[in-house]
């Protein structure tokens, strides 16, 4: 290992919550180049995509490169700490979704469950924020108020439908089927 290059290598602070005290033992490399400090320990414990227990042998200067962008890593990684992570419904729609599609991904059972909770509440909250929402909820099994959020999206067009639904072509002909 090249001591000089060791010396110089910084690794970033961990930005998931603030006043992070524990240290920074691996990087992350977000999709859109962003370097993330974090722990390797939290990783293990609180996302089973990680390996657990299992020594895993790495140079403190290499990155591990994801392929979630910056944004989405924070929050998933402020869900790899032990602190309050807030109202998850307050980061919209887009980002809820983001996030749950990782937390599936690397097994971050906290963050699944509070994308669950917070997208039952948008779904509340708008027809079209439920058509969005349908296709998800199917995905992660999550049946809790389906029949009033189908019944909520019943004014919406078609055309919205479809564009929603896109990428779930059974969720949508099941949709249509009751409608």
């Amino acid at each position: 290992m090249n001591s000089a290059f060791v010396s110089k290598f910084h690794a970033p602070a961990c930005e998931a919550i603030e006043f992070c005290t524990v240290p920074v033992d691996i990087v992350i490399q977000a999709s859109d180049g962003t370097l993330l400090g974090t722990h390797m320990k939290n990783l293990e414990v609180f996302n089973s995509g990680f390996p657990y227990g299992v020594p895993v042998t790495h140079e403190f200067q290499d990155t591990i490169k994801l392929a979630e962008d910056s944004e989405t890593l924070r929050l998933l990684l402020k869900f790899s700490h032990n602190e309050d992570y807030g109202e998850v419904e307050k980061l919209g729609l887009d980002k809820i979704i983001r996030l749950m599609e990782a937390a599936d991904k690397y097994g971050n059972c906290f963050a699944l469950c509070a994308c669950k909770v917070a997208m039952n509440r948008i779904a509340k909250k708008s027809s079209e924020h439920a058509v969005r929402v349908i296709p998800y909820k199917v995905r992660y099994r999550d049946y809790y108020d389906m029949d009033p959020i189908v019944e909520s999206t019943m004014n919406v067009p078609l055309a919205d439908v479809i564009v929603s639904m896109r990428h779930f072509p059974r969720v949508y002909l099941v949709y249509v089927s009751i409608s």
